[in-house]
């Protein structure tokens, strides 16, 4: 009898230990950053792997429709299955810090996020629907009331920042419970190539920490997409590339400094206009044939307003300055990966104000910005039953971008 309840125990402590296992990859393979690295892994610790793909484009899609079309055949029948259900909490204890988390928002106190995901193919249509729920208690930040010794502090601070992008410290000041669509698309496809509307997160380049034009520091925009889903060979070497066209939508919140710059200089605040952006973008990159270990490549994006903007002129914008315009950045990019060392490099470097190319992204004043990264990994060898056949440590070093890239007139935004 006791060697049963012992068994049983054993039995239970085994099915909690696979399913918290089962949980933790689902998590991991959730987050629109580590979905793609997964693969990205194995193409530098496997010799043998066959996966020529520049990880430059990494994003929930393509890494489902690569997997789902190993079983799913163009059949003539509808075709479903579950793709998952994670959920994910986050905490902070003190300050509002948040980064490469998609539809997090920085907040202090917790914040928890659950998704559901299923896919359905029908010949060539895809239907991913991926939707996320988050909530979260945003709980006020501990107010900051500038530098006592620089009585320019809050001015500067709002030239620079807060008058230029959306970096707030709070998100309103109500608990917020959300809903976005998440992961989700609607594509057509063919074995390389997919176009559709989606309103996932992307992630353009090779840098697995910020990457420089888009990365997932928001929940996802809603935009149309034509983009490879596989390496296009040419006979000059492989091909990947995405072109999208989308909608950006403002922020409902207000800076909760606000408050405070107002008692200094009201005319100080910039009245950011209620009218929603578009914003096109594209990404293209390359591997040489005889080269397959090298990819080079460029990505860009340009947002603008479609119709005329509503902001009051203030002491920092006159009227004559109240126009519609529109903001270009860009980046060039290499990466190498080094199949026999486990290991990769890579680096991007980009500007403001227009989309880059080897011609002018060196040699005026223009803000830039780089990243630079190297990994390694080590593979062991374990024998435990049930477990993969081997282990793998990575190790990495990056070199992160400018943290600060002002300009007077200018600021290279992260989308």
């Amino acid at each position: 009898m006791k060697k049963d309840i012992n068994q049983f125990i054993v039995c239970i402590a085994f099915l909690l230990i696979n399913n918290c296992v089962n949980l933790l990859q689902a998590q991991a393979l959730q987050s629109d950053i580590d979905l793609y690295d997964y693969q990205r892994l194995a193409q530098i610790s496997d010799l043998n792997n066959a996966n020529q793909s520049s990880f430059s484009n990494r994003s929930t899609s393509i890494f489902w429709l690569n997997q789902l079309n190993k079983t799913f055949t163009k059949k003539s029948k509808p075709q479903f299955t579950w793709v998952q259900a994670t959920y994910q909490q986050q905490f902070n204890s003190s300050l509002p810090i948040s980064a490469n988390d998609g539809s997090f928002i920085p907040a202090v106190g917790a914040q928890h996020r659950f998704s559901v995901g299923a896919f359905f193919q029908f010949k060539n249509l895809s239907i991913q629907l991926q939707p996320e729920i988050v909530q979260a208690v945003n709980t006020a930040p501990a107010p900051f009331n500038g530098n006592p010794t620089d009585n320019n502090y809050y001015s500067r601070y709002y030239m620079y920042q807060l008058n230029k992008l959306d970096n707030l410290g709070q998100f309103g000041t109500d608990a917020l419970s959300q809903f976005f669509p998440g992961q989700s698309s609607i594509r057509y496809n063919t074995q390389k190539l997919s176009m559709g509307i989606s309103t996932e997160n992307i992630w353009w380049g090779p840098a697995r920490k910020n990457s420089l034009v888009l990365t997932n520091n928001a929940p996802g925009f809603l935009h149309a997409t034509f983009q490879s889903i596989q390496p296009l060979p040419t006979k000059w070497g492989n091909v990947e590339f995405e072109l999208i066209y989308g909608s950006l939508q403002n922020t409902p919140f207000e800076p909760q400094d606000n408050a405070t710059m107002r008692t200094i200089w009201a005319g100080g605040i910039a009245n950011k206009s209620t009218t929603n952006r578009n914003i096109f973008g594209y990404l293209f990159s390359f591997s040489p044939k005889g080269m397959e270990n090298f990819f080079i490549g460029a990505t860009g994006a340009s947002y603008f307003y479609t119709s005329e903007t509503n902001i009051q002129s203030t002491d920092i914008v006159k009227s004559y300055e109240n126009k519609p315009a529109t903001a270009n950045l860009g980046a060039l990019f290499v990466r190498y990966k080094m199949p026999k060392e486990l290991a990769e490099v890579y680096a991007e470097y980009g500007r403001a104000n227009r989309w880059a190319n080897p011609i002018n992204v060196f040699g005026d004043t223009i803000p830039t910005g780089y990243t630079i990264g190297f990994a390694q990994c080590r593979t062991y060898p374990i024998t435990i039953a049930r477990c993969p056949p081997h282990f793998r440590f990575c190790c990495a070093l990056l070199y992160p971008q400018n943290q600060f890239l002002v300009h007077p007139s200018l600021y290279y935004p992260r989308l």
